[in-house]
């Protein structure tokens, strides 16, 4: 066979083979969009009751998927409550990026008890965001936000309740509470 007669025949077997790759990167990208459904930490959530909204946000961003037990952090979590004192309304107005962005700044690295937190004064969260922690009377807040503290046992996560979102200034989104802070 002649090169001029093996061209159709390379070329049909360039495009298969485009084709093939083609199936197998969309099947992969289809993959890596998928919603992580569960995880210790969203069973958790949505056993309690009072952090459905969180636990919804979580599964839209897959930043629970992407918390890794080994590395311990403590999850500022905020109440169905906090959620819904939110002027801007429903967390679906915004964007998978800053909706990510806002939970980061409620994820500390690191397992951050009460004491801990009051002693260390500021914590960083992953968000790069500077958190702020004061006792009042025997009430532990966090830029201005109540914390319960340990509401949830989660492998790798503590969780502290908060009663307010803490909010990046750069959202626009305002809380209806009158003594919240940003972060």
């Amino acid at each position: 066979m002649t090169l001029d007669a093996l061209t159709p025949v390379i070329y049909r077997v360039l495009v298969a083979l485009l084709l093939a790759l083609g199936l197998v990167v969309s099947a992969y990208a289809q993959a890596s969009d998928e919603v992580v459904e569960t995880s210790p930490l969203l069973e958790a959530l949505d056993a309690d009751g009072s952090f459905s909204m969180l636990a919804e946000a979580l599964r839209q961003t897959g930043l629970a998927a992407d918390l890794d037990p080994a590395v311990p952090v403590t999850l500022l979590a905020p109440t169905d409550e906090a959620f819904k004192a939110l002027s801007a309304g429903p967390l679906d107005a915004l964007t998978p990026a800053a909706l990510r962005a806002i939970l980061l700044g409620h994820v500390v690295v690191g397992d951050l008890d009460g004491p801990a937190a009051l002693t260390a004064g500021e914590a960083v969260a992953t968000s790069g965001a500077v958190l702020s922690f004061a006792a009042e009377d025997v009430t532990l807040t966090v830029n201005g936000a109540t914390i319960t503290p340990n509401v949830l046992a989660v492998p790798g996560v503590r969780v502290h309740a908060v009663d307010a979102v803490l909010l990046p200034q750069a959202h626009g989104i305002e809380s209806d509470r009158d003594d919240a802070t940003d972060s």
